[in-house]
């Protein structure tokens, strides 16, 4: 798994979904657009709350860790395999 720091600007795509742990802690994920394609966003905390306001279409600068990964799926005894990037989200601001 790869790890980078980077600095996102997109558009919002997808309503957050704000959860809460069995200890109370609250996280939330949502998808944002860029020029490069879809990223899938997740945070904890004081951000959470800021993703649960934010609408689609809104454009926001997301600060955070990009984690690449390989994820293998198996249909009809076929195996397909197809890397996702995900978003750990260190810092949001709406523009």
């Amino acid at each position: 798994m790869d790890i980078v720091k980077k600095d996102i600007i997109g558009y919002v795509c997808k309503k957050s979904e704000t959860k809460s742990t069995a200890l109370g802690r609250k996280f939330a994920f949502i998808v944002i657009k860029t020029d490069d394609g879809y990223i899938s966003c997740e945070c904890t905390g004081s951000y959470a709350k800021t993703f649960s306001a934010l609408k689609v279409g809104d454009c926001v600068r997301i600060n955070g860790k990009i984690h690449t990964r390989t994820i293998t799926r198996i249909y009809n005894h076929q195996v397909f395999e197809r890397k996702v990037q995900e978003l750990s989200v260190l810092g949001i601001e709406k523009i």
